[in-house]
């Protein structure tokens, strides 16, 4: 079982809680009475632990909620979108979007408000466990984890099957501690049957083959019958990926 940990440092300062503070002295004062017994002492540390995790969970919660209005939303498309903070007006939209373009918009918002996230991985033979961890400089932290088959559509090998996996293992954990808005994936399955649709990788190899060939992206997606990249059927890759990989030899040969 193999791990791997990306990171993003916390910059906002941590302010100690008054009733900490005081307990502290309290414990100070008593560790230099040699009348006090063990078991006081024990007491006051487990109380002192107690108080500290609940106000490391208060300054969570605190920044967490002035934090989610400044976060993206995401659409089912993968298209990304800044509101204004408290309006409706749109200040950046980012179309086809990969985890990648979601982690630089959200990186700043989250260092604003002292908070980092990490994302922990756990491989089996056939099987890739993802961790999302979502840390507070006051010392209180959250975890979601999400596990998937390692995807072997489309003609991947096993690492960048593992790849992908991890890819949109990091993106659903990671919009799903952040509580990020992501709009209409309900219906995913519903829409593309039962295979869903393609993964990041596969979008971006579809991109590729696709200038490398010259080719319209949109009379592509008319032919794949779909409003965007995102939206192709994971059913379909091999094929569109056959396709583009012909015409791409057949440019190459002329």
């Amino acid at each position: 079982m193999s791990e791997a940990v990306a990171k993003i440092e916390p910059d906002a300062p941590v302010q100690a809680h008054p009733e900490t503070s005081t307990l502290i002295s309290m414990i100070e004062r008593a560790a230099r009475d040699p009348s006090v017994d063990i078991d006081k002492m024990e007491r006051l540390f487990l109380m002192h632990e107690r108080m500290t995790a609940t106000a490391a969970r208060v300054a969570y919660d605190a920044a967490f909620s002035a934090m989610q209005p400044e976060l993206p939303e995401i659409d089912k498309r993968g298209k990304i979108t800044i509101k204004e903070k408290g309006t409706e007006k749109v200040i950046q939209s980012t179309p086809y979007a990969l985890w990648d373009d979601t982690n630089k918009l959200i990186k700043p918002i989250l260092a604003k408000h002292g908070f980092g996230l990490s994302f922990r991985i756990a491989q089996t033979e056939a099987k890739i466990t993802t961790r999302a961890v979502l840390s507070h400089c006051g010392g209180h932290r959250e975890e979601a984890e999400f596990s998937a088959s390692i995807d072997n559509t489309g003609s991947k090998n096993n690492v960048q099957g593992w790849g992908s996996s991890f890819s949109y293992g990091k993106r659903y954990t990671g919009t799903a501690i952040l509580n990020i808005t992501t709009k209409g994936e309900d219906d995913d399955g519903k829409a593309a049957g039962a295979g869903g649709f393609i993964g990041e990788d596969q979008q971006a190899s579809l991109r590729t083959l696709l200038d490398a060939t010259g080719t319209d992206v949109t009379q592509f997606l008319q032919f794949a019958n779909a409003d965007n990249m995102a939206e192709i059927p994971a059913r379909d890759y091999a094929r569109l990926h056959g396709l583009l990989t012909k015409k791409k030899a057949q440019k190459g040969a002329k």
